[in-house]
C-alpha cells in the first residue's frame, strides 16, 4: 500500500522539553504524530493504526487531509470518514482516542484543493471558515491543523482570514498553523503579527529553500552548518529568525519526519555532503513521490554501521547498496539523541512526527513498529521550569556578563552552575520609543546558556539599560507612551526568551532626588514592572551618584524588587586628575577624602535608609581600572594614591581604560611592575612605568566576600564576568579566580543538608543532624574567678555537654584534677540534662613511652573507661592524646579506639543503655598530616573528630583562632580551613568532623611599640594569659584601645596603651565561622568553653552571648 508523502518536515525532538511558563507542577508538552489515509483505505486498516496511538504517547493525532474548494466547501479525507446506514466510520473511530487512560485530542487536517485559492474572496472565506468549524465539531475534533500548501502569510487576505476563524472558535479549540521553515526564513515578521490569531506554529522545518530540487545532496534536520553547508537549511537559523522576531517559543512546536530524503548520485564514489546528483532517487514502496523514503523502504538498503555521522553538523546519511544516497533519522541513533537536546534548550513547547505510516508500522525492520516514535516517546519528557534553571548555589551569587563588549567571548563547558545562583547578560538597551535592542553577541551569549549541557543551570535574568543615557532614561519614563511600549516589549522579552528575572540599570547620572519628576516616573515603572511580571525576579542597580542624589524611593522598593545591586567599584574613574581606586572597602583612612565613597561607607548609607539588609547586594567587579601617571614616582617613598595622571601617557593601543585579569597577570609578571596591598582600604595596586591599575585580586576580594557576609547581606554580585580570565589563561588553568573567591569565601543564611541516616543506629539514637557541643570544665579548688557552677549549664543550648576533665594516667586509671571536680561531677550527674549527652573528655597524662607501654594492655584501659563511665552518667568519651603519639603507636592506637567503638556495641552494652556509648577524639589544629599518627579509616567510625584551633604557642603575637590564612602572614599557616581541607583530603568524612570556637581570648604582652600594620606577628615577652568574655570585654573598652578586624583570615584582636594584645571571638566572628561550618556540612560547632562565655552577664549582652550567637546562626 501506498502513502501520501507530505511536504519533508524536521525532526526535531526532544530529550527534557522544558516549557517557556515557569509552573510548579510537571506538565506534558505536546507531541504530535500524523496519520493520512488513502481514501480508499479500509476501516480495519486505519483501525490497527488507531489503536497504536495511545501507547506511543501522542498528545496530539492530526488526522487529514479535509480539501476546502474554490467554493468554501470541505471535503471529507476519505470515503470511509463517515459510512453511511453504518455505526462504523473513521471519524467514529477517532473519538475512541479521548478514551481511557491516555487521551489523545484530535486535530482535523485541513488543505486548499489543488489548484484552488478560497483565501482572496471574502465570502467564500466566510463560507470555508463555517464549514471547517462545522465539520471538525461535528466529528468531535479538538481543532484544526491548517495546512496550506502556499499560503501567503503576509497578505491582507490571509491575515482577515486568519483573524476571523479565532472569532468563530471558543477558547479551547486548538488553531494550529502549519507554517514551511522557507517561510520562516522569508516572513518571519509577519508570524509575530499573527501570533494572538492561533494556539500554536506547527513549523516544518525540513521545508528548506532548495527542499523541492535535486541538484545536490540535501541533508535531513542538519543543527548547524559545520563549515559545510549553507545556514539557510540548518535548525539554528530557523530558530534564530523566530527568536530575532520574539515569537513566543511555548506556541512553537517542531516537527520530526519519519521520511527520508534519496538522490542518484552522478558519481557515487563522491559521495558526500551537497555532492552533485543526478535526480531524486526513485520512489519506494510507500509512497508515489521520487526522493521521499519511509523508514521500512530504506532500512534493507544499509548496514547500521555504514552510517556516515555529521556530527558538527547533527545529521546522518548513508550510501545503499543500490548506490543512491540517502538521509534520515534512524530510530535509536545518537543524531536523534542531538536534535533532542537541541531542542530541549530552545524550550519549545512541543513536538511532531510525519507520519505513522512512514514509521515502519508492520515491522518489516525488525525493530519494533514505528520505532521513531517509540524512541521520541522513551526520551520525550517535559519537566517543570524550576527542574532546569534554579538557585544552584545555597547563597545568592549574582554574576553579570556583559555581551555588549565585543570582544569577548564566554565559554560554560569551564563554568560550574554552583558558581552563581543568578547569570545575568547585559544588556538590552532601549531607544526613545521603548523599542528595545537585542546585538549580535547578546543572542551569542544566550545561545550558549541555552547549549549549555549543565543539569541544572543558574536563573537566567536580562539587564535592561545599562548603556542607556540618562537624557533617554528620563524621556522614556516619563512618556507614558514609550514607558508603555518598553514594558511590552520587555514582558514579550521575558516570555520568549523564557527567563527568570529582570535587572533595570539606570547606571548614568542622577534622577534628580526622590519626588522629583523622573524619580517619580522610574519608581511607577519599577511597580508596574512587577504587576506585569508577578512572578519574575526584579532587581534595581543601584549607584553611588543616585545614592547621594537621595534618587531611590526605599519604602517602594522594598515592596516591588527582590534585591538591589549596589555597584561598589565606581568610586574613581580613569579620566580623573590624580590616582585612586575605584573598590576601597574600608571608610577610615587618611588616604581618602570622602569616607562615603567606599564600599563600607555606601554600605552603611543603603543600611540607614531603611531597606533591610537581606535585599541589599554588593555589586563588585573583575575589571580593571588603569590610569597614566603625570609624573614619575619611586613607590618606595612615594603615596601611590593621590598622584596627578594624565591620560595622554596611558598606553597608546590599548582600546579602553579597563582590563581583564588575563592582562593584568601578564603585567604583574613583568619585574617592571610593582604591586602592593594597601590594608587601610584592603585593595591592591600596581605600577608599571608611567601607568597606575587599581583593582580587585583574590585577596581583596576574599576581604570583600567575608565582610560581606558578616554584614549579613542578601548576597554578592560580581560585574564583569567576561574578565575574569574565563579563559584560564593567566594565571594558566585557574579560571574564574575573582568568582572562585567569592565561592570559597561567603557564607550566607543557610541550612544543614539532610544526612543519610546511619542505618545500624537506633533512630532515637541518632542525634540531631548539626550538633552544638559545649565545652564544660568542671570547677577545681583554685578556680576562684565566678566559676560556672553545674546547675547553670544552659542544658537547653546545647547538643551535648563535654565535661573538661578526666585524666588517664600511666597505670590506666581515671580521675579528677581534684576533689572538687569530682564534687562537682557528682552534682552534675544528678541533675536533669534534658535528655541531652553527658561526654567525658579524658586527657592522656603521661609520656609518649608511658603511653605506648599502656597501649599494650587495651582490656585494661577499656574496663577503667567502662566504670567511669557508669559511675558518672556519662554517655561517651572525648580522648585527647594527640602529644601523646608517634609513628609506632599509630596501630596500638588505632586498636584502643577499634576496640572501644566495638565493645559500646556489645551484646552487653546493648543490654544495659538504651544507646551504645560514643567514642571521639580532639585533634589540635596543627595536625595537619593525620595518616603520620593516626589510621584514618578507624576514624571515620568514631561519633566526632573535633578539630581544635588554638595555635602552637611561640614568640610573636599571634590569632587565637584564624579561619583562613593569608600569604602575607606566615605564622597563619595553621588555619582552621587548612587543616580541615587536609583533613577531607586524607579522607576523614566531613560530617565526622567537629569544628571547634574558643570562647576565651587569649593576652600577649609586647616586648616594644609596633607599627600599625606589623602588631601581628610582633615579638612578645611572658606567658600567653587567657580571658574570659568578660575580661575581654573590659579590656577593649579600655581609654586607647585599637580594635582590628582581619577579614581575610575572619580573626580580631585589640592592642593597648600598655602594649598588650588581645586576640578573641566576637559575635561576628563566631557568626561566620558557624555558617561556615554548615557551608561544609560539618558535624557541628563546639564552644570551648562554656566557663568562659560571660555566663554572668558582666558585658550586658545577656547570659552566654557567644553560644547565643551560635543558634542564631545555625539554621
Amino acid at each position: 500500500m501506498k502513502f501520501s508523502p507530505w511536504p519533508t518536515i524536521v525532526a526535531i525532538g526532544i530529550l527534557s522539553l522544558t516549557s517557556a511558563i515557569t509552573t510548579s507542577d510537571s506538565a506534558k508538552c505536546a507531541f504530535y504524530c500524523f496519520t493520512f489515509p488513502q481514501q480508499n483505505q479500509t476501516l480495519s486498516s486505519l483501525n490497527k493504526t488507531l489503536a497504536a496511538v495511545p501507547s506511543l504517547g501522542c498528545t496530539h493525532l492530526v488526522y487529514g487531509y479535509a480539501f476546502t474548494d474554490e467554493n468554501g466547501r470541505v471535503k471529507n479525507p476519505t470515503e470511509n470518514d463517515i459510512v453511511l446506514d453504518s455505526y462504523y466510520g473513521n471519524y467514529k473511530n477517532l473519538r475512541g482516542l479521548k478514551q481511557g487512560k491516555n487521551k489523545v485530542k484530535t486535530l482535523l487536517a485541513v488543505r486548499e484543493a489543488p489548484g484552488t485559492n478560497f483565501i482572496d474572496q471574502s465570502y467564500v472565506q466566510d463560507l470555508a471558515i463555517t464549514n471547517m468549524i462545522n465539520l471538525a465539531k461535528e466529528n468531535s475534533f479538538d481543532g484544526i491543523f491548517l495546512d496550506l500548501i502556499q499560503p501567503t502569510l503576509s497578505s491582507f487576505h490571509f491575515t482577515r482570514f486568519l483573524s476571523e476563524l479565532k472569532q468563530h472558535i471558543s477558547k479551547d479549540f486548538i488553531l494550529t498553523l502549519s507554517v514551511d521553515a522557507s517561510a520562516v526564513i522569508r516572513s518571519a515578521d509577519q508570524l509575530k503579527k499573527l501570533e494572538d490569531s492561533v494556539s500554536n506554529f506547527y513549523i516544518k522545518a525540513d521545508n528548506v529553500v532548495g527542499a523541492s530540487s535535486d541538484a545536490e545532496t540535501l541533508l535531513l534536520t542538519p543543527i548547524e552548518t559545520g563549515g559545510v553547508i549553507q545556514e539557510e537549511v540548518t535548525l539554528d537559523y530557523v530558530a534564530d529568525r523566530l527568536d530575532a522576531v520574539l515569537l513566543e517559543r511555548n506556541k512553537i512546536v517542531m516537527g520530526l519526519s519519519s521520511w527520508g530524503r534519496g538522490y542518484t548520485m552522478e558519481e557515487p564514489q563522491k559521495a558526500g555532503v551537497l555532492v552533485d546528483t543526478a535526480s531524486f532517487a526513485k520512489k519506494g514502496n510507500s509512497t508515489s513521490s521520487d526522493g521521499r523514503f519511509a523508514y521500512q523502504d530504506m532500512c534493507h538498503l544499509f548496514k547500521k554501521e555504514n552510517y556516515r555521522y555529521e556530527q558538527t553538523m547533527g545529521a546522518v546519511w548513508f550510501v545503499g547498496n543500490n548506490a543512491n544516497w540517502y538521509s534520515l533519522l534512524p530510530p535509536k541513533h545518537k543524531v536523534v539523541d542531538q536534535v533532542l537536546t537541541w531542542i530541549s534548550n530552545r524550550h519549545y513547547s512541543g513536538v511532531g512526527i510525519v507520519q505513522l505510516e512512514a514509521d515502519d508500522p508492520e515491522n518489516e525492520c525488525k525493530d519494533n513498529s514505528y520505532p521513531l516514535h517509540r524512541y521520541i516517546n522513551h526520551k520525550f519528557q517535559c519537566a517543570p521550569r524550576e527542574e532546569v534553571r534554579g538557585n544552584t548555589s545555597p547563597c545568592n551569587r549574582f554574576c553579570t556578563f556583559r555581551s555588549y563588549l565585543k570582544d569577548v567571548t564566554v565559554e560554560f563547558e569551564k563554568f560550574q552552575p554552583e558558581w552563581c545562583s543568578y547569570y545575568i547578560i547585559s544588556t538590552v538597551d532601549f531607544g526613545i520609543t521603548g523599542t528595545i535592542k537585542q546585538d549580535d553577541n547578546f543572542d551569542a551569549v544566550f545561545k550558549q546558556f541555552n547549549e549549555w549541557s549543565a543539569k541544572v543551570k543558574p536563573n537566567l535574568l536580562v539587564s535592561i539599560g545599562d548603556t542607556v543615557d540618562s537624557k533617554t532614561w528620563k524621556f522614556v519614563m516619563r512618556s507614558d507612551v514609550a514607558r508603555r511600549d518598553l514594558l511590552r516589549n520587555i514582558q514579550q522579552l521575558y516570555d520568549h526568551r523564557n527567563i527568570d528575572g529582570i535587572v533595570l540599570s539606570w547606571t548614568q547620572g542622577s534622577m534628580g532626588g526622590k519626588g522629583k519628576p523622573d524619580s517619580v516616573a522610574f519608581h511607577k515603572f519599577v511597580k508596574e514592572l512587577k504587576e506585569t511580571l508577578p512572578k519574575a525576579i526584579i532587581i534595581v542597580t543601584g549607584t553611588m551618584e543616585g545614592t547621594m542624589s537621595k534618587d531611590y524611593d526605599i519604602p517602594l522598593l522594598n515592596r516591588t524588587v527582590d534585591y538591589m545591586l549596589i555597584e561598589m567599584f565606581r568610586f574613581h574613574d580613569s579620566s580623573d586628575t590624580v590616582t585612586g581606586h575605584p573598590s576601597p572597602l574600608l571608610s577610615n583612612s587618611e588616604l581618602l577624602n570622602d569616607s562615603e565613597k567606599t564600599v563600607e561607607g555606601l554600605a552603611n548609607e543603603w543600611v540607614s535608609l531603611g531597606l533591610p539588609r537581606s535585599k541589599i547586594v554588593p555589586q563588585f567587579t573583575a575589571q580593571v581600572m588603569y590610569q597614566g601617571l603625570a609624573n614619575e614616582i619611586d613607590w618606595r617613598t612615594d603615596r601611590i594614591i593621590g598622584q596627578s595622571s594624565n591620560p595622554a601617557k596611558v598606553v597608546k593601543h590599548r582600546s579602553r581604560e579597563i582590563m581583564s585579569q588575563t592582562e593584568l597577570c601578564q603585567i604583574l609578571s613583568s619585574n617592571d611592575t610593582h604591586s602592593e596591598f594597601l590594608p587601610e582600604l584592603a585593595v591592591p595596586t600596581a605600577v608599571k612605568g608611567n601607568e597606575f591599575y587599581a583593582y580587585d585580586d583574590i585577596r581583596s576580594m576574599k576581604v570583600k566576600s567575608i565582610w560581606s557576609s558578616l554584614n549579613q547581606f542578601g548576597g554578592i554580585a560580581l560585574s564583569g564576568l567576561e574578565m575574569d580570565n574565563i579563559q584560564g589563561q593567566c594565571p594558566a588553568g585557574r579560571a574564574y579566580p575573582i568568582l572562585r573567591t567569592i565561592v570559597d569565601s561567603q557564607t550566607c543564611d543557610m541550612c544543614l543538608k539532610e544526612r543519610e541516616p546511619e542505618t545500624f543506629k537506633k533512630p532515637e539514637c541518632v542525634g540531631v543532624p548539626f550538633r552544638v557541643v559545649c565545652s564544660y570544665r568542671l570547677p577545681d579548688a583554685n578556680d576562684v574567678k565566678s566559676p560556672l557552677a553545674p546547675e547553670d549549664i544552659p542544658f537547653k543550648d546545647c547538643s551535648e555537654v563535654v565535661v573538661e576533665e578526666i585524666q588517664l594516667n600511666s597505670q590506666g586509671s581515671l580521675s579528677f584534677r581534684d576533689s572538687t571536680t569530682e564534687e562537682k561531677m557528682n552534682v552534675l550527674k544528678s541533675l536533669d540534662r534534658m535528655g541531652k549527652k553527658l561526654i567525658g573528655a579524658i586527657r592522656c597524662n603521661m609520656s609518649s613511652d608511658e603511653f605506648a607501654k599502656l597501649l599494650t594492655n587495651l582490656e585494661l584501659i577499656e574496663d577503667n573507661i567502662e566504670k567511669y563511665l557508669d559511675t558518672y552518667g556519662l554517655d561517651g568519651i572525648e580522648l585527647r592524646c594527640d602529644d601523646m603519639l608517634t609513628t609506632d603507636t599509630q596501630k596500638k592506637f588505632s586498636n584502643l579506639l577499634r576496640s572501644l567503638v566495638n565493645n559500646s556495641h556489645s551484646k552487653k552494652n546493648r543490654t544495659k543503655r538504651q544507646c551504645p556509648w560514643t567514642t571521639s577524639i580532639r585533634i589540635p589544629v596543627w595536625q595537619t598530616d593525620l595518616g603520620t599518627f593516626y589510621d584514618v579509616p578507624t576514624l571515620k567510625h568514631l561519633h566526632h573528630v573535633a578539630l581544635e584551633p588554638f595555635q602552637v604557642e611561640n614568640n610573636k603575637t599571634q590569632l587565637i583562632s584564624p579561619l583562613f590564612s593569608t600569604e602575607s602572614k606566615s605564622f597563619t599557616e595553621n588555619s582552621i580551613d587548612n587543616t580541615l581541607k587536609a583533613w577531607i583530603k586524607s579522607g576523614v568524612p566531613k560530617s565526622k568532623i567537629l569544628l571547634h570556637i574558643p570562647a576565651y581570648g587569649i593576652k600577649q604582652k609586647m616586648s616594644k611599640p609596633a607599627a600599625a600594620d606589623q602588631e601581628l606577628g610582633a615579638q612578645v615577652q611572658g606567658q600567653v594569659r587567657v580571658l574570659t568574655q568578660a575580661e575581654v570585654c573590659k579590656t577593649i573598652a579600655t581609654p586607647g584601645v585599637q580594635n582590628h578586624m582581619m577579614f581575610d583570615m575572619v580573626a580580631t584582636f585589640s592592642t593597648t596603651p600598655a602594649l598588650e594584645f588581645v586576640t578573641y571571638e566576637t559575635q561576628q566572628t563566631i557568626h561566620y565561622k558557624i555558617k561556615y561550618a554548615v557551608r561544609e556540612q560539618l558535624a557541628g560547632v563546639g564552644l570551648l568553653t562554656i566557663n568562659e562565655d560571660d555566663h554572668g552577664d558582666i558585658c550586658r549582652r545577656g547570659k552566654f552571648p557567644l553560644l547565643k550567637e551560635v543558634h542564631a546562626a545555625v539554621c
